[in-house]
C-alpha cells in the first residue's frame, strides 16, 4: 500500500519552519530582544526628580523688598520754585511713606531734571512737567497745570499714580489685571536665577539626542 499521500501537500511534520529547532530560535529571538531592549526601555522611561528650591522660596520671605521710585521735576517749566518745590514735596512723600502701609515698599526719591522739558533724564525717573493742562504721557511724564502745582495737589496725584489705594476685592485677586504676562518654567529650574536656566524647550534636539540612536 503507498503510504504517501495522493494530494501533493506537505505533512506538517516535514515544513522547515515548523521543525523543533526553528521553533526554539523563534521563541529564543523573543527572549533576546526582550532582555536587550529592557536597559534601554528602563533609561528612556525612568522620570528625573528635580529638587523644587524650597529653602530659596523661604529664605526670600523674609527679604524686604524695596522698589526705588526716581521722581524729577523739570526745572525748565518750574523755573525758580524747582527746588523749593522738590524739596517741599520730599518732606511730604516722606510723610506719606511711613503713614501709609500701601508705601511700605516704595523708596521715593525727589530730584531736579535739568534736561529739555519733555524727556526724562534717566530710563527709569518719572518727570513732572509744568504745562497747559494735567495728564499722564507717556514715557513716564506727567504734566500738571499751574492748579496742580501746589505742594499738597501735586502729592496727591503722584499718589494716586505711585500707590493707588486698591480695595479688599483687589487684593484677594491671585493674578492682577495685566496686559502682557510672561510665564517660566518654574518647575524645571532648581534655581532660577543661575546660567542654567531653562527659559525654552528645544524639543527636536533633545529627540536626536536621545532617541536617535534607536530609530
Amino acid at each position: 500500500m503507498d503510504t504517501n499521500p495522493s494530494h501533493g501537500l506537505k505533512e506538517p511534520q516535514r515544513l522547515p519552519f515548523e521543525s523543533p529547532k526553528i521553533r526554539r530560535l523563534v521563541l529564543g529571538s523573543y527572549w533576546t530582544i526582550i532582555i536587550i531592549a529592557l536597559p534601554f526601555w528602563w533609561r528612556l522611561t525612568s522620570i528625573e526628580r528635580i529638587a523644587l528650591p524650597s529653602d530659596h522660596v523661604r529664605t526670600q520671605l523674609d527679604r524686604n523688598l524695596i522698589f526705588p521710585l526716581d521722581v524729577q521735576l523739570d526745572a525748565l517749566s518750574f523755573g525758580n520754585t524747582t527746588s523749593h518745590l522738590s524739596r517741599e514735596l520730599d518732606e511730604v512723600l516722606t510723610q506719606t511713606l511711613r503713614a501709609s502701609p500701601t508705601w511700605r515698599n516704595l523708596d521715593i526719591r525727589m530730584g531736579i531734571s535739568e534736561s529739555a522739558g519733555h524727556r526724562s533724564v534717566a530710563s527709569n525717573a518719572y518727570t513732572v512737567v509744568l504745562g497747559d493742562h494735567t495728564a499722564v504721557k507717556s514715557p513716564r511724564q506727567l504734566f500738571v497745570n499751574p492748579e496742580d502745582a501746589s505742594v499738597q495737589r501735586l502729592a496727591g496725584i503722584l499718589s494716586g499714580l505711585l500707590a493707588p489705594e486698591i480695595s479688599p476685592i483687589q487684593e484677594q485677586r491671585v493674578i492682577q489685571y495685566s496686559s502682557r504676562y510672561r510665564l517660566a518654567f518654574t518647575l524645571l529650574n532648581e534655581n532660577a536665577a543661575s546660567d542654567r536656566l531653562v527659559n525654552s524647550w528645544d524639543i527636536e534636539p533633545a529627540i536626536r539626542g536621545t532617541s536617535s540612536h534607536f530609530i
